[in-house]
């Protein structure tokens, strides 16, 4: 019989998380602006726009919510705003290989790493 601890999940930590490459600036809205910038490049140049959202001129944004947990790995990713034409799948595919890519830098409550809820929304905008 299994008996699992209930993790409590915090969505504003007194620290969020911070992705790869940020985690030594001290100054917050830099870290901040660093961490979101280096996360945005790695979904982009991670992130295949699906054949079939293309043959349908499928855009728009898709929402995904993870956590990263007190080791700053992503836990429990899943889509809150679908767009449909195998986007869902696509972006879920990119969080997946975080874990194995990247680190995080677990957020902080009152000095103690804890697990974060985190949202972030994916654009599929289509060229020309």
């Amino acid at each position: 019989r299994e008996y699992t601890k209930e993790i409590k999940v915090y969505k504003t930590p007194d620290a969020m998380p911070v992705f790869e490459g940020c985690g030594t600036i001290s100054d917050n809205d830099e870290r901040k602006e660093c961490s979101n910038n280096n996360l945005l490049k790695f979904i982009y140049s991670n992130l295949k726009y699906p054949a079939e959202a293309k043959n349908q001129g499928i855009q728009g944004m898709v929402v995904v919510q993870f956590i990263i947990d007190k080791n700053g790995k992503i836990e429990n990713p899943k889509i809150v705003r679908e767009l449909g034409g195998g986007t869902s799948d696509a972006v879920l595919k990119v969080i997946d290989s975080m874990n194995d890519q990247t680190s995080w830098t677990p957020g902080r409550v009152q000095g103690k790493e804890v697990a974060v809820q985190f949202t972030l929304p994916v654009k599929f905008k289509l060229e020309g």
